[in-house]
């Protein structure tokens, strides 16, 4: 009787030990982000020149195979994509821009465990213009108030994505998209007056989203500028 007791509680120990990893059910994660082909001028928007910075803080990198995997991020191979007809009739539209499409597969984590994950996608503007926007024909590093001239990269596309769960799926975007566009800027001439010249001018575009989704259903989420197409799908 004493074995019987003995072994019953190793095994309740044992089941106890697995409950959280029988729990964290897993899912694999397809998105797609694109660009709206249209002139920023042209929408009725108000799109300020300055913007909070999007906080990197314990994010994992897209492009980090090794750091996305010790984060619980495991990429997958394209043959594992459902939606290459939505990217494909993307591609081939006149009005949209494909910039990004990816899959992985995650644990079922709450907001505060998920992985947030860092995307950089697109064209590298750093050798025409500054982090903060002007152009380096026009400006010299201290005049564009940087401290050195380096270039580092400047991504057509830059910031956060984070899938979790809480009863629902959630996902919580938050991106900058880099448009080239021009400026008035005000000037001092040699004669010590103040002139208006027009510059080019690298603009940011905010798109931030918080969005719940249900399991298996195609999601759409939409700014005037770019988009998100996103799907959870549970593993068997």
């Amino acid at each position: 009787m004493k074995k019987l007791i003995i072994l019953s509680t190793l095994l309740v120990s044992t089941v106890l030990a697995s409950a959280p990893a029988l729990a964290a059910r897993a899912y694999d994660i397809e998105v797609i982000l694109f660009q709206r082909l249209v002139a920023p001028g042209e929408l009725e928007e108000n799109w300020p020149n300055e913007l909070p910075a999007i906080d990197y803080a314990n994010t994992l990198s897209a492009a980090n195979q090794a750091e996305l995997e010790q984060g619980g991020v495991v990429l997958l191979p394209a043959s594992s994509k459902q939606m290459t007809k939505q990217y494909q009739a993307l591609s081939e539209h006149g009005q949209f821009k494909p910039l990004a499409h990816l899959i992985w597969r995650q644990a079922e984590l709450n907001q505060d465990n998920a992985p947030v994950i860092r995307l950089a996608v697109g064209q590298n503007f750093a050798g025409d213009y500054y982090a903060n926007g002007l152009s380096r024909r026009w400006h010299t590093a201290s005049q564009a108030g940087l401290s050195q001239s380096g270039q580092g990269i400047l991504p057509e596309l830059e910031g956060t994505l984070q899938i979790f769960f809480q009863h629902f799926a959630f996902i919580d975007a938050n991106f900058d998209l880099r448009i080239p566009t021009e400026q008035h800027v005000s000037v001092q001439t040699a004669a010590g007056t103040s002139a208006s010249r027009l510059e080019s001018f690298l603009k940011s575009y905010r798109m931030s989203d918080l969005r719940r989704m249900r399991g298996g259903e195609i999601h759409y989420i939409d700014h005037p500028l770019m988009g998100i197409i996103v799907q959870v799908r549970p593993v068997p």
